[in-house]
């Protein structure tokens, strides 16, 4: 086989990789966005690039709706804003205009649902684990812990902790 048919080969898997997460995302109900949006997880490079590339969409407030399960209260809670004002974001055409710390906890956010999915192999398991009080929380819920940027750098740290064999 020469060179070239291989990297073909690798492009071909890698698209069928993406078309194969796209259909499991649409079968649960959520919208499928692009990895070059989205970061993997909670990176300061990764959400530089996220935040300097593109304006924020009101898709990413739907999307993190749709993940995180929490109704328009406890979100505008996380973050920061009053319900009205998540509302109009999140039902808003194309662009939303906001500061980018809220734009930044968005991003984040998003990234860290993403991280915490690959982490428990699906939503649901995740947001359980969110909502359980933890010993390494001080016997807190982590989802108390993402109001703040720091809250959730140290949710998505736990994360990478229990991916290499820490407890939960």
């Amino acid at each position: 086989m020469s060179r070239k048919s291989s990297f073909k080969d690798e492009e071909t898997i890698g698209m069928r990789k993406k078309t194969k997460l796209k259909r499991r995302l649409r079968s649960k109900g959520l919208i499928p966005v692009s990895h070059m949006t989205l970061p993997v997880s909670v990176g300061s490079f990764e959400i530089i690039g996220a935040l300097q590339n593109e304006g924020l969409s009101a898709k990413y407030y739907r999307q993190l709706k749709t993940l995180s399960g929490l109704n328009d209260e406890e979100l505008s809670d996380l973050l920061n804003i009053n319900v009205k004002t998540f509302r109009k974001y999140r039902d808003t055409k194309g662009e939303v205009d906001v500061k980018p710390p809220q734009k930044e906890q968005v991003v984040n956010l998003l990234g860290l649902y993403r991280h915490g999915i690959d982490v428990f192999g699906g939503i649901k398991e995740f947001a359980e684990w969110l909502d359980k009080e933890n010993f390494f929380f001080d016997g807190s819920k982590p989802l108390t812990y993402l109001k703040t940027l720091t809250g959730i750098k140290f949710v998505d740290r736990r994360l990478t902790g229990l991916e290499y064999g820490d407890n939960a």
